[in-house]
Formats: structure tokens, C-alpha cells, sequence
């Protein structure tokens, strides 16, 4: 890993790359996975539904596990597994939904330890995201987790206790005979061909979103109430267009901030794909981000 400055990380795996950046909140609570092989890949981003330590570690859980699973299964198969691993295959109950986040100004004077003494005196209900239904929580499992498709979880001692919180998240799968994404909330995912404009695979599961195409018009703080989650709802699910290209998966820290024209420049004119990460986690940056921003970059088989 390499640690480009305190707040912001990057990783490179063969064909792949992610970067991530806490920004202005007070914790990192976006992750990224990516797995690749010659001929076939698996790469997923997660955004924690919050702003807390619990929620970093559930976006965590979450982006490994959507990649192991995809990585056998596909990536439709992906969003059933993560599901089954936060619940351990147990019914579920409601408990009270998880406390707003905050943000606080950005302030990159600041120390990361002073973060704290700013954070309540700078609370901000815009940048408040929520999901639109009760989080639930599994009853304690006694038994080590397995996926859905009866696997043993790897390697997460997280996720063997009960799972509070929640996120939403975008998963990739493919290789030579084709590629396809599924997704739940607001991340998304850009298919950027070698030649011409950057084609938008998602569509966001949002309050907001889902008036807009009622043709009801509303402002962008219902854009922060997502009606999908990694615990509920439908989610989406796409197939990759065909042609030589790249993919970029995204939270809304970025693509808030970003066009999709400057995403498709940024990633097609950047060599390396972790170096194209790095660089749209910068732009987002510039372009004044005020949340935990994340990208995933790969070369499609």
C-alpha cells in the first residue's frame, strides 16, 4: 500500500488500482476491494452509512466480501452474499436507524487528532446521508458465517459478530466472454471506452432520484435518503457494453463533485490505473468534495 498523505490511500493490484480519501469528515468510512487476473477481474467500492468508526468497518466488510464473492460467483450473486454474511443467515429485527453523520468545514490545516473538537461545533444536516428504512441487526450467531452459497467468510473476524450498521455499494465481475455490475444506493460505476465519451452503468437508488423520474422536482438533500441498501431493497444490475476499455466504480463523495465527462478524462488519459484513482480522488478534491470520497480503476479484460 502507499500511503500518499495522512487522510488519503492507494493501493495497486495488476490491472487494477483504488484510492480513497477521508476529506473533510471525521472518519474514512469508504472501502475498496479489487481482485484481478490476467483474464478476469472482481472489484467493488462501499460507502458506510454514517460517520463513525463502526460504519468504516461495516463499508470494509462489505467491499471484501462483495469482491470474494464475485469473484466466484458474479457480481449479481455478489449483493445476495454480502447480504447473507451481515445478517449470518439469521432473522433479523429492527433496531433504531444509525445516527446522522456530520461533516466538518475543510480545514486541511487542521490536524487529524484536532478533528474531534471541531466536529460538533460544525454539524451540517445537508450532507446527512441516511437510509430510508430501520437498519436491522442479526440475532448473535453461534456458528462461524457462511455465504449464500454455503462458503466459510474469509478471514474476517468482523464479520463473526453480530453486524450493525449498514452501506451501500458497487461490485464488478467479468472476463473474456463478457463483464457485468450490480449495485445498491448511490455508488456508481463508469464504463470508459478507449474511444469517445464516458457511458454512465448505474442509475441511483435515491428519494430524489426516484421523484425526479416521477417528473416530480425536488432539491438535491433528498439525493442523501437512499432507498437501497447492502441489507434491502432491489438492487441494479447491468451488463458491460462491449469494447477494449476501462471501469470506474465511485462513491458519491466523488461523483457528486465530479461530471462524467471529467471522470472519463481523468480515467482514460491517466497510463496506470491506480494512478488514475489517485487522480480523480484529487480532482474531487479540488472540486471542493465535502465527504469521504473512493474510486476503483481496472483495464477490462
Amino acid at each position: 500500500m502507499t500511503v500518499l498523505d495522512a487522510p488519503t490511500q492507494a493501493l495497486r493490484v495488476p490491472g487494477s488500482g483504488w484510492a480513497r480519501s477521508r476529506g473533510p469528515r471525521r472518519v474514512n468510512a469508504d472501502a475498496a476491494a479489487a481482485r484481478t487476473s490476467a483474464s478476469a477481474f472482481a472489484v467493488a467500492v462501499a460507502d458506510g452509512i454514517g460517520d463513525s468508526t463502526q460504519s468504516a468497518e461495516v463499508a470494509r466488510l462489505v467491499a471484501d466480501h462483495a469482491v470474494a464473492s464475485a469473484w466466484r460467483r458474479g457480481a449479481r450473486a455478489a449483493v445476495d452474499d454480502v447480504r447473507h454474511v451481515l445478517t449470518a443467515g439469521l432473522p433479523t429485527a429492527p433496531v433504531p436507524r444509525i445516527g446522522e453523520s456530520r461533516t466538518v468545514p475543510n480545514t486541511p490545516e487542521w490536524p487529524e487528532e484536532d478533528l474531534d473538537a471541531h466536529h460538533d461545533a460544525h454539524f451540517d444536516a445537508e450532507f446527512t446521508e441516511t437510509a430510508l428504512r430501520p437498519v436491522t441487526v442479526a440475532t448473535p450467531p453461534t456458528p462461524a458465517p457462511r455465504d449464500f452459497a454455503g462458503h466459510p467468510v474469509p478471514g474476517n473476524d468482523f464479520a463473526r459478530e453480530p453486524v450493525v450498521g449498514n452501506a451501500v455499494f458497487a461490485v464488478a465481475s467479468g472476463d473474456a466472454r463478457g463483464w457485468s455490475v450490480a449495485w445498491v444506493g448511490d455508488c456508481r460505476a463508469y464504463f470508459v471506452p478507449e474511444h469517445g465519451p464516458a457511458v454512465p452503468l448505474t442509475h441511483d437508488h435515491t428519494m430524489g432520484q426516484y421523484l425526479r423520474d416521477r417528473g416530480v422536482h425536488t432539491g438535491r438533500n433528498l439525493d442523501h435518503v437512499v432507498t437501497t441498501t447492502a441489507r434491502e431493497g432491489d438492487p441494479g444490475f447491468v451488463l458491460g457494453p462491449r469494447g477494449r476499455g476501462r471501469l470506474a466504480l465511485v462513491t458519491d463523495g466523488l461523483h457528486r463533485v465530479l461530471s462524467t465527462d471529467t471522470i472519463g478524462h481523468v480515467v482514460r488519459t491517466t497510463t496506470d490505473p491506480a494512478a488514475a484513482a489517485g487522480a480523480l480522488i484529487a480532482a474531487a478534491a479540488a472540486a471542493g468534495t465535502r465527504d469521504n470520497a473512493c474510486a476503483v480503476v481496472v483495464d477490462l479484460p
